[in-house]
This record gives C-alpha cells, structure tokens and sequence, in this order.
C-alpha cells in the first residue's frame, strides 16, 4: 500500500470531528460553510435571498461553553504525581518548547472531548556517535512529549506479541517548513512512521544483532521519497541496561468510540438552523404590506401624489372619493420561537449530565450516589491519566534510567466543589478510631471532602501503615 494509505475508519471518523471541532469554533467559521451546516431550497436560486438568511442565523455558543466548563472542572484542582527528581524538570516543561504537563494535559483533555482522539509521542534528544556516558550526562538530555491531533494520526495497526496487544505501527501526518525567502515559506506534507520491527527485521535493516522487538523511525513525503532514513532511538548510553533500544512504541492515545461533545453539538448545529427560520420570519412579519384604495384613475392619482406614497411619511396623500389605506403582516410563529426555548433547555440540561455523575440529579444527589453512572467528563479524563500521561511518564522514566515503577500521577477527579457534613466528618474519625484506616486514608477524606480511599493506595499500603501506628 502507499504512504498515503489512510485507516479504513479515517475519513468517517475525520467527518465527525470536523463538524464538532466547527460546532466549537466561532459564528464566522460556521457560517463560512454556508449550506452544510445551514442548507435552504433557495440557496442556488436567490443569492441575495440566502445572504440575509445566513447573516441573520444565530450560532449559540454552547457546545465550546460546555467544553470550556468542562476542562475548567478538570483543572481546578491540581494533579497529585510522585516520581524521581530525574523527571521534575518536565513539571514545567513537558513538551521541549516551555510548556509543562498540565498544560499538555490540557490540550489533551480539550482535543479528546472535540476529537475523541489525541496522541502523544515521547522522543528522544539524537545522541552523537561516540559520546561517553559522562559526556552525555552533562548535556542533562531529556525525552519530550510532542502532540499530535486526530487528524495527524491516519493509520495504526495493532498486533498481539507475547499475549499483549501492541502498537506495531503508526503513521502520522507532518508538515515541514520549506523557506522561500527570509520571510516566507511554504508547507510540505510529510508522514513520520513509527514501526516496531521483530529482531530480524531490526537486524536486516539496522544491521547488527537485536534480541528482542525494536522502535523505529522514519521520515518520508507524499512521493514516499525517503527524507530520514529509518533508524532506532536510543537511551543514553549511561542507563541502556539490557538494551540500547526501545522494545516498544512510545506512542500513546485516546482513542473513544464516540466523541463526548457529539451530542450537544448536533442539537447546536438544530438551534442554528432554527434561529435563521426564525429571525427571517421575524423579518418577513415585522415588514408593513400597504394596500390603497381609491376611485381616482392613474392619472389621477399620479398628478395628486407626484413622489409616489411613502409609508411612515409625516405627509399627508390624496386619494380622492372613497380613497383609503389598509395593511397586512404575516403572523409571527410562535411555534419556532418554543422550538428554539426547548433546544436551548436540552442543551443546557445536556452540558450539565456532561460534567455531573448522575444523569438528572443535581450536582449533590450525584456526590452522595457513588454508584451512579460515570460522567463523560471523568471518562475522558480518566482515559487520558492512564493511558496517555501516565504511561508517558514511565517511557521517560526509562530513558532517563529510572524505574518506571516509581512514577505515579493522578489528574483531578473533583470536579466541583464538595463539603463534608459534620456527620460524614465524624463518620470518618469512627472509621479511622475502628482500625479500618490509616491516618493517612483520613486525612485524604478531610481533604477532597469525599468518603472514597486514594486509589493510589493498596490494601497493602493501607495495612502498613496502619500496623506502624500501633507501635
């Protein structure tokens, strides 16, 4: 197959993220699209007609309102991490360009909850041919995390090696900066694959002699003409180990069935249309229909009224025997302006079973039920934490010679605010004084305002520590 050859799933999946990332954009961008989001019988055929239509539509802003309320939940509270002094410097800078991991995680959540899709690759500084390993331990090298969008990401194939499902092969789109001049420059298409070769393949292509499955890269345009050569990364020669290279792809992403604003968006893009009905009747029975009537001929009627009539005028006009006036407006549809409070209304209600646990239930109903239904916003959030941050985190961890076992981050789960009752408070000390807990499992619950153990915290840790505070 060519370079060029996309996911079989791809072009569906693009069509949907396209329409929600427009959903979330602005008025000008979705009326920039004209009939696909707004079509109108009389689109081709009264040009001017249509104008008038689409500048009067109305886009409510709810589907980017409810994202934006979505991650300002996610993040008010910052995320809870321990892991080696090896990795603090990527606190503050994640992705080699200054931005830190909440940041990244930021943009993850936004592009999940617009694409159902977003990846991060974890890549590794080139290391000179020949460097000793105290050289390279004074260059501080550091891996970085480089984001790509679920447009960029058209092809992936998975396999099953040694009983686990693994990335085997990813295809993701670029585009390289060619200079014209000093001040201009065009874009050129090009597609980084990452592969995972079997010991023989690495062997055949790297040359030398590989024992286990090998991580490659390799660089190539739209005329699959070869820009980088396929090569490994590899650790630092201080910390290789076992091996120099990397036994898996250091490729992580969320990848949902379907995407969590879809829904709302779809009702938006209803309330849209339904506005420019609505404002055009408003246009069509807020205009006055003059009718005369008079017994003058038009001669007549022409020399007594020689500018014509003209509604709303402070003048009087002439109509002779038996002249008058009568006027008519269309009737307003009230049955369009009910349509628009209903929609408004679901999407309101939509937005708030988004970010709340329960469903219908208030904010309060859905703290004290822990057994109602996740949201989607803790489903996206808890898909990104395990399996794109965290795992992230661990492929630094190797690359810097820590144990990745040592790296652990937990994202914010409380998405709004919670109090605990005096009640509940007393409740937790009972628990703590019966031997169930450790006073760090209290504290915990004090602190997030939730009966609920730190899920970092084993039945084993747990027992530790409560064995150590009976001494």
């Amino acid at each position: 197959m060519p370079i060029t050859s996309v996911h079989p799933e791809y072009a569906e999946k693009m069509r949907r993220v396209e329409f929600v990332r427009d959903m979330c954009s602005d008025e000008f961008t979705v009326k920039s699209k004209t009939t696909k989001y707004l079509p109108a019988a009389f689109a081709e055929d009264e040009p001017e007609r249509y104008k008038a239509y689409i500048d009067r539509a109305y886009l409510l802003g709810a589907t980017v309102k409810t994202k934006r309320d979505m991650i300002g939940a996610a993040f008010r509270k910052p995320a809870a991490y321990d892991f080696p002094d090896a990795l603090l410097p990527l606190i503050d800078n994640f992705d080699g360009g200054g931005n830190g991991i909440e940041a990244v995680n930021k943009s993850g959540v936004d592009n999940v909850l617009q694409a159902g899709r977003h990846g991060l690759l974890i890549d590794y500084p080139a290391v000179e041919d020949g460097m000793t390993a105290e050289q390279e331990a004074k260059l501080n090298l550091m891996p970085y995390a480089a984001e790509y969008l679920a447009e960029a990401i058209d092809n992936h194939t998975k396999e099953l090696i040694f009983g686990r499902e693994m990335l085997t092969m990813v295809k993701l789109v670029e585009w390289l900066k060619v200079p014209e001049d000093e001040f201009s420059f065009t874009l050129k298409k090009t597609y980084r694959v990452l592969r995972l070769r079997s010991p023989e393949q690495a062997s055949e292509i790297l040359g030398g002699s590989f024992s286990d499955y090998v991580y490659t890269q390799a660089l190539y345009d739209e005329g699959e003409s070869v820009l980088t050569p396929e090569y490994a990364p590899r650790k630092p020669s201080g910390v290789r180990g076992v091996g120099a290279t990397f036994n898996y792809i250091p490729f992580f992403m969320v990848d949902l069935e379907r995407i969590p604003l879809m829904d709302i968006a779809v009702v938006n893009r209803s309330h849209y249309q339904v506005t420019a009905d609505y404002r055009e009747n408003l246009h069509t029975h807020g205009q006055l229909t003059l009718g005369l009537r008079t017994s003058m001929s038009w001669e007549q009627f022409q020399t007594s009224n020689p500018d014509g009539v003209k509604v709303g005028a402070t003048k009087g006009h002439f109509l002779g025997e038996n002249g008058g006036f009568e006027t008519a407006t269309a009737p307003e549809s009230s049955s369009l302006n009910k349509a628009l409070d209903d929609m408004q209304l679901q999407m309101e209600s939509m937005g708030a079973k988004l970010m709340t646990e329960g469903g219908e239930k208030t904010a309060e109903e859905a703290r004290i039920n822990a057994s109602s239904q996740t949201s989607a916003l803790d489903m996206v959030i808890s898909a990104w934490n395990n399996q794109v941050v965290t795992p992230a985190l661990k492929a630094c961890a190797e690359y810097k010679g820590v144990d990745p076992d040592l790296v652990s981050y937990s994202m914010n789960r409380d998405y709004y605010d919670t109090t605990l009752t005096a009640q509940e408070a007393g409740a937790i000390v009972t628990i703590k004084d019966s031997g169930a807990i450790a006073i760090k499992d209290m504290q915990y619950m004090l602190r997030t305002g939730r009966i609920k153990l730190d899920p970092n915290r084993t039945d084993e840790d747990i027992a530790a520590d409560i064995e150590s505070e009976s001494i």
